[in-house]
């Protein structure tokens, strides 16, 4: 008996295939063994917000106090938070902060500079 779980992987019918290996496939294609797709699709609370302060090309620090305070009453409303930032450094300078904010070991940062997870900068296996 081979027992496949994964809350990632599509499509679910090629990788049943996987699973049960090519003996196990059926002439249609389909794979000889029972799917149970359980997945869901959850209510997500998504918004696009802007600071007070009006915005430039480079934003002041007074403006990067308002967003790192908007950032912490959001997360702090809601079980996780997903922040997305376009680069290395900018993924870092924001856990910065907001782990001063928030206290260490509440906030994460992961980007593909490498392969290896870092959390803050710091490499973590």
């Amino acid at each position: 008996m081979r027992i496949g779980l994964s809350a990632t992987q599509r499509p679910i019918e090629q990788i049943a295939r996987f699973l049960v290996g090519t003996p196990n496939t059926a002439s249609d294609g389909e794979p000889k063994c029972h799917v149970v797709d359980t997945g869901h699709v959850r209510q997500l609370d998504l918004a696009v917000e802007v600071p007070p302060s009006e915005l430039s090309a480079v934003c002041s620090v007074e403006t990067w106090v308002e967003v790192y305070a908007r950032m912490c009453e959001l997360i702090q409303s809601h079980r996780s938070t997903l922040i997305f930032v376009n680069t290395r450094r900018m993924a870092e300078r924001v856990c910065h902060h907001l782990e001063e904010q928030l206290g260490e070991g509440h906030v994460a940062s992961h980007h593909a500079a490498s392969r290896k997870r870092f959390a803050c900068g710091r490499k973590s296996d």
